[in-house]
């Protein structure tokens, strides 16, 4: 079996993408597959599956003889190509179907852009001609089922990941590098720093301690992203602690210095639940979440307790006072593994005979 996974980032890049992808290629190595990873060539990022141009990625898959190739959103016009190419070749696609900011935040004046009409149009057939369709999220597999009409879908959360994980010695060694004593209430953020309210959450925190453990690229972007914390680090919160491009393996040491895990969520991803939850609950911290209502992370908040869902920032620095109370079960973090996700996945494509 021969697969092609096509995603926006892969390593050496960071981020919850390439930890999703990673672990898709992981398992499909471990059940004999061939797998190569399409993603786009950027500076630091090179090598044979990586591609320059849509009409490169195009011939990649085309030329590329998989039985499937898995294609991971956003961008959809990359998707788009990719299940052009697979479907000319004969080959089974699924799409992985997730945080689609850009088309979720459909103002009135984006509508008016051919930029956004060009890309509804392609996310439409993108969405429409996929073999199968993967979701994070319940609310994502409604959402999708009322726009399109879609063949078969599946929800792949996901998960926990059992690298990620409690480490006592690190919790002492971490606290004592960062000046923390045993009676401080440490929270974390554990992820990127331009798609949520960490300016919200620093503002209101009258000086609470942090450990943020972000990654953040090379590029001017990064830069301007590391500065944006840097200046709402001095300004509210100086003796927080800050860890850059943390690895899988030792993201759990930082996460375990802290005693709750913070998720200053937003409201224009209504139906996503953070890769950042699911690592909270990997350690056995509970989660205090400013969100809001009738959205995916509320559902999750209820249906499992993790910690504390709050709407208001005054709200959610009361429950800090109170988080030292709070257990977490530490038997949460082995149901929700993102391994038995995508092994039920698997055992759909092996039904419909798409692993020969």
């Amino acid at each position: 079996m021969k697969v092609a996974i096509v995603t926006p980032f892969n390593d050496p890049e960071v981020g919850a993408c390439v930890v999703r992808v990673r672990a898709l290629k992981k398992y499909f190595l471990e059940k004999g597959a061939e797998v190569d990873v399409l993603a786009p060539k950027r500076k630091g990022a090179s090598g044979k599956e990586r591609y320059a141009s849509l009409r490169e990625l195009f011939g990649k898959v085309f030329r590329g003889k998989y039985g499937l190739v898995i294609g991971t959103s956003p961008p959809l016009p990359h998707n788009f190509f990719a299940l052009f190419a697979a479907k000319l070749r004969g080959s089974k696609f699924i799409l992985d179907a997730k945080d689609d900011g850009y088309f979720l935040a459909n103002t009135e004046e984006k509508k008016k852009s051919v930029k956004f009409r060009i890309y509804s149009f392609l996310r439409v057939l993108t969405y429409k001609f996929s073999d199968m369709t993967i979701y994070l999220t319940k609310e994502d597999l409604e959402l999708e089922k009322k726009r399109y009409n879609l063949g078969e879908q599946l929800l792949v959360p996901n998960g926990s990941v059992e690298e990620v994980s409690f480490d006592q010695k690190s919790r002492v060694r971490i606290r004592k590098k960062a000046n923390f004593s045993t009676r401080d209430v440490v929270g974390c953020y554990n992820g990127s720093i331009g798609d949520e309210d960490i300016k919200g959450l620093l503002e209101n925190s009258n000086g609470a301690k942090f450990i943020f453990v972000v990654t953040v690229s090379k590029d001017k972007y990064g830069k301007a992203e590391r500065k944006f914390l840097q200046d709402l680090l001095k300004k509210y919160s100086p003796k927080s602690i800050v860890f850059e491009n943390s690895s899988q393996k030792d993201l759990g040491k930082y996460i375990s210095a802290a005693d709750y895990g913070a998720l200053p969520w937003n409201d224009f991803m209504p139906t996503s639940i953070p890769v950042k939850l699911f690592d909270y609950i990997s350690v056995g911290i509970p989660v205090i979440t400013k969100g809001y209502k009738n959205t995916a992370v509320e559902r999750f908040h209820k249906e499992n307790d993790i910690g504390y869902f709050t709407t208001l920032w005054s709200a959610f620095f009361n429950k800090v006072k109170i988080v030292k109370k709070k257990k977490i079960d530490k038997n949460l973090s082995d149901k929700f593994l993102r391994k038995n996700y995508i092994s039920k996945l698997f055992e759909e494509i092996e039904k419909k005979g798409w692993t020969k």
